[in-house]
């Protein structure tokens, strides 16, 4: 508290952070950078930029690293939809969802934990083309459609015209 008082930080600077994550021997398992970032001390300042940077792992794309924003939780069930950008967790290690402190922290900052549902659709409409496939996804769909649903009010919102389109 003394060199609180003085205007000491108690954790490293979040800019500090990412300017040295390759001399830190970053790899692509985001576990340990989260857990710090969790329970670190976390100016305002701070937040924002861990909103905005992109250095989290994506499973199906290593091309670059991601915001939070750009991804979603790791889900086994989502893997069904190749399009979702999920986070890459080490998956030998503790399960990420949103009702865990890390998965709550991630989504805090951003991290999405259900697609909007019209984009599940389109996707089953337009790029399944393999029947096996087109059951697990729209299996996926309606275990989430029924009374308290996370897609229950997100369903009645879309219109018939739309529906129509998507030829499901």
């Amino acid at each position: 508290d003394f060199l609180v008082a003085l205007g000491v930080r108690k954790s490293v600077a979040v800019d500090f952070l990412f300017s040295h994550l390759d001399t830190l021997k970053w790899s692509n398992d985001p576990k340990p950078l989260v857990e710090y970032l969790r329970t670190a001390t976390l100016t305002s300042k701070d937040m924002a930029k861990l909103k905005q940077t992109q250095y989290l792992p994506c499973e199906n794309d290593t091309s670059r690293m991601f915001a939070p924003h750009e991804l979603y939780l790791p889900d086994r069930e989502l893997r069904v939809f190749s399009f979702l950008r999920l986070l890459q967790w080490p998956s030998s290690q503790d399960e990420i969802t949103e009702r865990t402190q890390n998965g709550r922290f991630l989504v805090s900052l951003g991290m999405k934990v259900h697609p909007p549902l019209i984009q599940l659709f389109k996707y089953i409409s337009d790029q399944v083309d393999e029947d096996g496939l087109r059951i697990r996804c729209l299996e996926f769909v309606s275990k989430r459609l029924g009374s308290n649903g996370v897609y229950q009010k997100e369903y009645g919102r879309i219109n018939r015209a739309d529906m129509i389109k998507l030829k499901l």
